[in-house]
């Protein structure tokens, strides 16, 4: 495949041209989660159960889903069975996570109603993630999550609008792997490949999708793996909008601001 020139849309990135830039055409453009579509969890959340304790138990509270540091906390491993044990629910998480950190007194229906209190979405990303699909271009989810965590998310913020075809909201739960595993990126590109057959789009291959991914272990990943791959997050920084545009342009997609 030649490499794109600028594009207009998705018809438009199809075409053959000679360019100056190395990337193949961009077809379809997924995005995570997490610091992309919308706040993680459940750090937020606990942040606000952890301001309800005295000093020593809340630093026990809050960073228990992640360490201090950023790092792994004491129930960083119900995380990981979480986002990808199909079998494991959000009830077995906070039951769970009641018995690792003994300090919070709340109950796992209290904790529930808290995580769903805290969530936000990122209009900014959204908004584009709409304006690429009505330039044509294909539009989903790659997203490391609990089934029901993120399908509350996609609901409330009404995520499903913008991103219609379920077969191509891809959680990691589901799919029984997480990233950077090579098998959830192959997975997905499997899922986009039986899309565009399934709705007579022609060909895809990897180095036609763009994955975005607030993590850098996330997008090297995805790029040992063929696909276009880009840091982004909407939870840091001005000009969130400004920061997406300017990364589409440099993968030759251009939308009006």
């Amino acid at each position: 495949m030649e490499a794109a020139t600028t594009t207009i849309s998705a018809s438009d990135a199809s075409s053959s041209a000679t360019s100056t830039t190395t990337h193949a055409p961009v077809k379809a453009v997924f995005f995570d989660a997490g610091g992309v579509l919308c706040n993680d969890m459940p750090s937020t959340m606990l942040r606000t159960i952890a301001a309800r304790y005295p000093p020593e138990e809340a630093a026990k509270i809050q960073h228990a889903h992640k360490g201090t540091d950023g790092g792994s906390g004491k129930c960083t491993v119900l995380w990981h069975k979480l986002r990808a044990d199909p079998t494991y629910s959000s009830n077995d998480y906070w039951t769970e996570f009641k018995q690792l950190v003994p300090e919070i007194k709340e109950s796992v229906e209290e904790l529930t109603e808290a995580l769903w209190a805290s969530t936000k979405h990122y209009p900014t990303t959204l908004e584009v993630a709409s304006d690429l699909k009505k330039a044509g271009y294909t539009v989903g989810i790659l997203s490391n999550h609990g089934n029901e965590w993120l399908g509350h998310v996609i609901t409330k913020y009404e995520m499903d609008k913008v991103f219609t075809d379920s077969e191509l909201v891809l959680i990691s739960q589901a799919m029984c792997c997480a990233k950077p595993e090579p098998e959830i990126y192959h997975k997905m590109i499997s899922a986009t490949q039986k899309f565009y057959a399934s709705h007579s789009l022609g060909s895809i291959e990897a180095a036609n999708i763009l994955f975005l991914d607030d993590k850098k272990a996330n997008v090297e990943a995805a790029h040992q793996c063929g696909l276009q791959s880009e840091v982004y997050t909407a939870k840091v920084g001005d000009e969130p909008k400004e920061r997406l545009l300017a990364i589409l342009n440099t993968h030759g997609v251009h939308l009006s601001k």
